[in-house]
């Protein structure tokens, strides 16, 4: 059994974050299972210092503080998780996540359009968030070969509901190369709360207001090829031949009104020895 904790923190000019958490994992089985839990706590402060101009803007951080230099935003999170060996050659997941929002989650710098003028977004300041994740892992030893299906459903209290089956397949060339290619889809609902434009004169459907893209009903598709190659494959030698070299290229069909996207990475893997 191994339990663990961590804790974070990070500054910007208008978002301070805090965190902390804690995660125990148990080997069971001589490690053919292996079963997780954590929870974790972030306190974040949120303002408008980015914006430009003579003054910082206020922010609406609820109807009872409605004109605010600052907004707190406090995260309680709860996952767990469990994979199971089947065969020699198999392996199967679950993983679920929970988290509570309680505080200012609208961006203080985008608006959205009411009747003939533009308003500052408004969310509601309670959310609930859950997600439960679905994988299985299958090598082909004669082909060396391994095929990664997964699958992910989230739904929260603002009724998104999002749907990502992915498939994942990586094949070995020797023993220095490997080379991959995903496919991901994604579909989700838009937020109870989401309008493209807002009546000026509905003060219910006003209530809360959103220009926020990933609030949307949207779909998206993604195709991803990898390749993987150690430095064994240029003959380097020591601790070289065991670093990675790693390039990854993606290309988003986005049916929303980002577009279309092509996304490039490259990486590279020292081993250290401590």
């Amino acid at each position: 059994m191994t339990l663990a904790a961590d804790a974070k923190y990070s500054t910007e000019s208008d978002y301070v974050s805090r965190y902390a958490g804690a995660r125990l994992q148990a080997d069971l089985g001589q490690k053919n299972t292996v079963l997780g839990l954590g929870v974790g706590l972030s306190l974040d402060t949120i303002s408008a210092a980015a914006a430009q101009g003579p003054a910082m803007p206020t922010l609406r951080c609820d109807a009872a503080h409605p004109a605010e230099i600052s907004c707190a935003l406090d995260v309680y999170s709860l996952y767990g998780s469990a994979s199971q060996i089947v065969s020699r050659n198999a392996v199967i997941g679950v993983s679920i996540d929970a988290s509570t929002l309680r505080g200012y989650q609208s961006n203080p710098y985008r608006q959205a359009i009411v009747g003939e003028t533009l308003v500052g977004e408004r969310h509601p300041t309670e959310r609930t968030r859950e997600a439960f994740a679905a994988s299985a892992r299958y090598y082909l030893a004669e082909t060396r070969t391994t095929l990664i299906g997964a699958y992910r459903y989230y739904r929260d209290s603002w009724q998104v509901h999002a749907h990502t089956p992915e498939l994942r397949i990586v094949q070995e060339a020797g023993h220095d190369i490997d080379a991959a290619v995903r496919l991901r889809y994604y579909t989700q609902d838009g937020a109870y709360f989401f309008r493209n434009r807002y009546p000026a004169d509905d003060a219910a459907m006003t209530q809360f207001v959103t220009d926020d893209v990933k609030l949307s009903s949207f779909s998206s598709y993604t195709v991803e090829g990898k390749l993987g190659v150690m430095g064994g494959a240029f003959e380097l030698g020591g601790r070289w031949a065991a670093t990675r070299f790693e390039g990854i290229i993606e290309y988003a069909v986005q049916h929303n009104r980002f577009g279309n996207a092509v996304i490039a990475h490259v990486a590279v893997t020292i081993p250290f020895d401590y």
